[in-house]
């Protein structure tokens, strides 16, 4: 009689196997290690912390996943309506009941549109989510206030991404996020916004905000003396569409006296690595490495990790290398290297007759 081998992943309890499905997509899952043995096909149907992203799955596959799954088995769903992928979010809601997901705690919805805003909208009311991505709506602004005030009435929500595209965030007073710790802005987004949100999550503690700006409606709070201090936020990210200076980021910085982490990109930060012209150049203000040590030493105390992309142009005929030098010797003192143990490095890109010198 010819005995039967099993494999080691047949014979280990079904804790780990679980414990290696947390490593894995779930269409890898049930679609290839389902299908091996019946060992596996049972540790399958038995595990419950599936995290579907159906952003990329053929119509096909989508339609095969309500008889292969449990609803309550899911704890992580991201959607996304768009050309090209047959109006997924219309058609998971045709395949499951929103009040089956019992355990679902992550929810990303992408370009979310009236018909799912409704039934997404109904759902978000009985359930505990902790973790909230939207980005983007394609429906009328004032059934997104509605959406998201019931968003941001959860008990559980703790963690929110939001891009509101083209909405108008100055109407968006009525935004806050009383017990969300972290948040994520994509924007367009100015101070004005920023500082009335800090004023109304008093929980938050890390904020990272795309697309900001300093306008015109910044300025009364820019110059204003004894802005409020936010001593909950430890960690801080901006990324900027503008030009800023290192006097508009020290006035926003005063605010977080114990601040740990902090990053701060200027608007070409996302080309560094790709054929596009940069567009943006970092104000000379904030090259300024002597100017930052001051800073640092006086009011971020408690600052351990400093991430920054500052970039400037440089004509070809200009002597790059003396402007480099110049650029990064004021980041070379005991302060950064001895101190802090930060490093600043430079990148150069020529670009036509430009060369983009990027600090970071």
């Amino acid at each position: 009689m010819t005995a039967i081998t099993k494999s080691y992943l047949e014979i280990l309890p079904a804790e780990i196997i679980h414990r290696i499905y947390d490593e894995l997509d779930a269409e890898t899952i049930l679609f290839s290690v389902r299908c091996v043995c019946r060992g596996l096909h049972s540790t399958t149907n038995e595990y419950n912390r599936y995290r579907f992203n159906f952003r990329y799955m053929s119509r096909s596959d989508f339609r095969i996943i309500p008889r292969l799954i449990d609803p309550k088995n899911i704890i992580s769903l991201t959607l996304m309506n768009s050309l090209y992928n047959f109006g997924q979010i219309r058609l998971f809601l045709s395949c499951f009941h929103l009040n089956q997901f019992v355990r679902l705690s992550s929810l990303t919805l992408i370009d979310l549109n009236e018909e799912g805003l409704h039934d997404f909208q109904e759902y978000i009311t009985k359930c505990c989510l902790t973790e909230v991505s939207i980005l983007s709506f394609g429906c009328r602004s004032q059934n997104i206030q509605k959406f998201l005030s019931s968003l941001l009435s959860l008990n559980t929500l703790r963690k929110l991404v939001l891009n509101l595209g083209y909405y108008d965030i100055d109407e968006a007073q009525w935004f806050v996020p009383r017990r969300v710790e972290n948040l994520t802005l994509i924007g367009p987004w100015n101070w004005s916004n920023i500082y009335f949100i800090l004023n109304h999550s008093p929980h938050l503690r890390t904020l990272i905000v795309r697309d900001f700006s300093i306008d015109k409606s910044d300025e009364s709070i820019i110059t204003q003396s004894g802005m409020k201090q936010f001593d909950h936020l430890t960690s801080f990210s901006l990324y900027t569409e503008s030009k800023i200076t290192i006097y508009d980021m020290k006035t926003i910085l005063k605010c977080f006296p114990n601040l740990a982490h902090m990053r701060l990109f200027d608007g070409n930060y996302e080309t560094v690595n790709s054929s596009f012209n940069p567009v943006y150049q970092t104000d000379s203000s904030l090259f300024d490495g002597y100017e930052w040590e001051c800073f640092i030493e006086t009011q971020l105390s408690r600052l351990k990790q400093f991430e920054f992309y500052f970039s400037r142009f440089a004509l070809s005929n200009e002597n790059y290398m003396s402007t480099m030098q110049s650029l990064i010797a004021p980041f070379r003192t005991p302060f950064w290297l001895e101190n802090k143990h930060w490093t600043a490095n430079m990148i150069t890109n020529t670009i036509k007759n430009l060369r983009n010198v990027v600090v970071i």
